[in-house]
């Protein structure tokens, strides 16, 4: 979902334009965005599986230590940091904060910022 809603944000951002430069910069553009927070849910859905699937005497011990003793604001940091990238369609009105967790910043639309300016000019 992550993926889909920045490559629509990247999409918008073409606007009319479908020439080759625009749609390769867009892709550049999504891979920057995208590739960094990809690359740690993979390797965090790796660890996650040793630890609670592997079989090794290794990983069942550490399965344990880490289940029964790892403190909670340990939990909760790591947490924290799992939700804080919430990306949102930059050509919508963005939702407002809710919650306890801080939200990371996104790259905002240039396009939507001009299409509100425009907009409210003309009213």
């Amino acid at each position: 979902m992550e993926d889909a809603v920045i490559i629509a944000n990247c999409i918008y951002e073409l606007g009319s334009s479908t020439s080759k430069a625009d749609v390769e910069a867009a892709l550049a553009d999504y891979r920057e965005q995208r590739f960094e927070h990809a690359k740690q849910q993979v390797e965090n859905s790796n660890m996650a599986g040793k630890l609670f699937y592997g079989q090794t005497w290794v990983e069942k011990l550490i399965r344990r230590a880490v289940l029964n003793w790892m403190p909670k604001s340990f939990e909760k940091a790591t947490l924290t940091k799992a939700v804080a990238y919430r990306p949102q369609a930059t050509y919508l009105p963005l939702a407002p904060t809710r919650g306890t967790f801080p939200i990371l910043p996104q790259k905002m639309s240039k396009r939507y910022e001009e299409e509100q300016k425009k907009k409210a000019l003309d009213v």
